[in-house]
């Protein structure tokens, strides 16, 4: 990241507030992003690993109970 040398005129607070708040909103996407990469892990992470060992237990309990 760079940084980049603003003329503020005779607006330095307003443009520093605007500054401040965009970067804000960037971290938030950013952070919103990891959040749904991180779900989307776990989610595959289920469906190939905990999901089928579950349905081969339940299978193999529903056939010692006769169904």
């Amino acid at each position: 990241m760079s940084f980049i040398e603003y003329k503020f005129g005779c607006w330095k607070k307003e443009i520093r507030d605007l500054l401040r708040k965009r970067l804000l909103l960037k971290e938030k996407i950013w952070r919103h992003q990891n959040k749904i990469k991180h779900h989307e892990d776990k989610i595959k992470e289920i469906k190939t690993e905990l999901l089928p060992k579950i349905e081969n237990d339940l299978e193999i309990f529903l056939k010692k109970a006769g169904n």
